[in-house]
């Protein structure tokens, strides 16, 4: 089953008025926001590194207010961009982009402990993906098609530790893995495979998507179905048993880019990447529209290197969207089917 999707003349306005709004007060968003990647929930707080500061700050999700928690020890100093890539008993972790080193920074003590990461030399100017399974922090080599596992334990007692495990892989890893079922999925840009990692036995296997030659940026399973996106926009729903097409919805809207996508209440919302507007797919009318419910000030500042929306979290009940440098924060509640933005304001 095919369904073609387009967005009508009606909606274009919107994307006008979003390139017109990103222009905009870009001195100030230059100094009055945090600048972060990515960040993560904890009890229903968010937490996240600013590059501008190299601290670590909270966020709260219903009134926008951070506060500061801690300085970065080692990264901060160095002037590597630092992201908070996971928690573990009670220890945020932090990690430069360049993977030399590890900061946990204990939530009860506000203390902050520092550990090398020992491998190849050679790949220390490599950029990497970051994930926590957990007692596992995963680094994935964006250009050296390779993947280190480390021990969490190890980097809590140690001031220095090596991989426990090394993958090596067929293709570059461009976009970010995900972990899925105690399995750890890569998507190519370039090519309609993935490579499927089980993290108990570290056993490995291919999953080929033929007729494609644009490839998968995220994917998404809801009960027997998974819906893989690709970088151009479309949509492909799977069997899950038996990888079987079930429906394919084609993106008419040329030149922007994709990254990642969500269910809620039957509806795929969908995120562009450095360009582009925000558009949901309506599953039961087989209809896209162009996401249109900004705040009248919403103000992002724009950049061809960085991507427009860089961090995505979710918990229990909300999913929660931030952009590496804007003057609001998406939430959107999964049981209701709602939407909110939040003005994330600096702390005084």
């Amino acid at each position: 089953m095919e369904g073609e999707f387009s967005i009508s003349d009606s909606k274009r306005g919107m994307m006008k008025m979003g390139e017109k709004s990103r222009l905009e007060d870009q001195a100030l968003l230059k100094t009055d926001c945090l600048t972060f990647h990515e960040f993560i929930c904890i009890d229903g707080g968010l937490w996240a590194c600013s590059n501008r500061f190299g601290a670590y700050f909270r966020i709260n999700p219903v009134s926008g207010n951070t506060s500061f928690e801690g300085w970065g020890k080692y990264c901060e100093k160095i002037g590597y961009s630092i992201l908070v890539v996971g928690v573990y008993n009670n220890n945020l972790i932090i990690i430069s982009r360049f993977g030399d080193y590890v900061e946990l920074f204990n939530l009860a003590d506000r203390r902050t402990k520092k550990c090398r990461l020992i491998f190849s030399e050679s790949l220390r100017q490599d950029e990497y993906h970051f994930l926590v399974d957990g007692r596992y922090l995963i680094l994935v080599s964006v250009k050296n098609r390779e993947t280190f596992v480390f021990d969490i334990e190890e980097i809590i007692s140690r001031d220095e530790t090596s991989p426990l495990k090394k993958l090596i892989h067929k293709f570059d890893i461009i976009t970010k893995p995900v972990i899925i079922d105690k399995s750890l999925i890569y998507l190519q840009e370039d090519k309609a495979v993935m490579e499927i990692v089980d993290l108990e036995n570290w056993s490995r296997r291919y999953y080929c998507i033929k007729d494609r030659n644009v490839g998968i940026v995220d994917l998404l399973i809801a009960k027997e179905k998974v819906f893989l996106l690709y970088r151009d926009g479309d949509v492909v729903v799977h069997k899950k048993s038996t990888g079987e097409v079930l429906e394919y919805y084609k993106n008419r809207e040329q030149g922007c880019a994709y990254k990642k996508i969500y269910m809620v209440m039957g509806q795929l919302w969908i995120f562009p990447s450095t360009n582009g507007n925000i558009f949901i797919i309506d599953l039961k009318k087989k209809s896209a529209d162009i996401y249109k419910n900004y705040p009248t000030d919403f103000r992002y500042l724009f950049s061809e290197l960085h991507p427009k929306y860089a961090a995505f979290v979710e918990d229990d009940r909300f999913i929660y969207v931030g952009q590496r440098s804007a003057n609001y924060m998406l939430i959107i509640d999964k049981l209701l089917g709602t939407e909110r933005w939040i003005s994330v304001k600096l702390p005084k």
